[in-house]
This record gives structure tokens, sequence and C-alpha cells, in this order.
């Protein structure tokens, strides 16, 4: 296993582990951009295709997720 998907796994798990602290929208967002459910991540753009939002908005959920994670 590479170090980056050593990495995307073990940040995976933890985003799932706060899953109660984000708006079912929020881990939506962050499900399809890092495949916490389904194990499969979308790009930015695929996500805004999919939910009909702007890159700006998946950045912003991105953002209180990184900040949760550095909290715990």
């Amino acid at each position: 296993m590479e170090k980056n998907e050593e990495i995307f796994c073990a940040l995976k798990g933890q985003i799932a582990d706060l899953q109660e602290k984000f708006t079912e929208d929020e881990f939506k967002i962050l499900d399809l951009r890092f495949g916490i459910k389904s194990g499969e991540s979308l790009s930015l753009d695929e996500v805004c295709n999919t939910l009909k939002i702007t890159v700006d908005a998946i950045r912003k959920v991105e953002r209180k997720a990184l900040k949760l994670l550095k909290e715990s």
C-alpha cells in the first residue's frame, strides 16, 4: 500500500468517526469526496456536478472536517 493511500484510509476512518458533528448534507459531501461508505472517492468537479453545488461549498466542508480532525 502506498503512503498516500495509507494516509487516505486513516483520514477516511477518522472522518467517519466524526459523522455526528456534520449535517447530513456535509457528510454526504465528505462521503462522495473521500469514499467513506462506498470506498470510491470523487473529484471536486464530480461532486459539484453530482450535488449541483460550488467548489467553494465543498472546500468549506473540507476545511471544517480538517479542523475537527485536528481538534480530535
